[in-house]
């Protein structure tokens, strides 16, 4: 897999994305999501095959960058926020920036529940085309449920870091760290990483995903949001909504943007279905 990715991206053309902050000082040696390693330079590339990313194109947010997760052979979530005033979207793969030639983004959905507090900051995106071979879509978590103390890799396209003008603008490579999961917050439906441990996600993760590895097969737990705190994100800390709740409404809005999802569980999240094409 790596030898594959290698080969195939040396060449391709460094973009971006952005969204929210999270974690983590680095100093100019580490070019890193914060704190992490580039994912094409690890033993385990796993994240290469589910993380996309988003730019955003001839909009009133023209430029905006972030992450998605790819759910299914036409399918992607992303943070709600990402998808604001959003017309047309350029989807990219691999370690550095590639645009995926043949797929075009149809639908944008955020759930109706969102608000700019980050509330329910989730959407979805359908596309048609086909995917390559490489790109696989990852399953949303099963039993047991997350809890503080467990560890989740995440994974983006974003900044390394806001302090460091050295590594601040490096956008467009996908980086993924290991982080621990800090307090889980049931009435809000989110969770947040452990603080200043100096890794997290940063401008433009927003969007991208939260795994757990569970004997030796990486799931879907969360999906990143934004801020925990008013620091910088080199500092380390950041909110992941718990995508795992939202199955209903996921597979409800999928199939009313004409992409239906077969594989998501029906749930209570399922009565906020009712969203318009956006």
């Amino acid at each position: 897999m790596k030898s594959l990715w290698l080969a195939s991206t040396l060449s391709l053309i460094s973009v971006v994305i952005s969204g929210c902050r999270a974690n983590h000082k680095s100093d100019s040696s580490e070019v890193r999501v914060v704190g992490g390693q580039f994912a094409h330079m690890v033993n385990d590339q796993r994240s290469l095959a589910h993380t996309v990313s988003l730019i955003a194109r001839n909009a009133a947010s023209s430029g905006q960058q972030c992450t998605g997760i790819l759910v299914g052979p036409h399918q992607i979530v992303t943070a709600a926020h990402c998808l604001v005033n959003i017309k047309q979207l350029d989807i990219g793969i691999g370690p550095r920036y590639w645009r995926l030639p043949g797929i075009q983004a149809d639908n944008f959905m955020r759930h109706p529940g969102w608000t700019s507090r980050y509330h329910h900051d989730i959407g979805i995106i359908t596309f048609t085309g086909d995917l390559p071979s490489q790109l696989k879509p990852v399953e949303l978590a099963t039993k047991p449920p997350l809890k503080s103390g467990d560890l989740i890799l995440i994974a983006g396209y974003g900044s390394a870091g806001e302090i460091h003008p050295d590594v601040r603008g490096q956008f467009g490579f996908l980086r993924q760290a290991t982080v621990e999961v800090d307090l889980m917050e049931p009435e809000t439906n989110t969770f947040t990483l452990k603080p200043y441990t100096r890794k997290g996600g940063c401008h433009g993760d927003s969007g991208g995903p939260g795994f757990v590895d569970r004997e030796g097969k990486l799931e879907l737990v969360g999906v990143i949001s934004g801020p925990s705190s008013d620091a910088p994100c080199d500092e380390g800390h950041g909110t992941l909504v718990q995508v795992t709740l939202y199955q209903g409404w996921l597979k409800c809005a999928f199939a009313a943007a004409g992409h239906p999802l077969a594989t998501l569980a029906d749930d209570e999240s399922a009565k906020d279905c009712k969203v318009p094409k956006q």
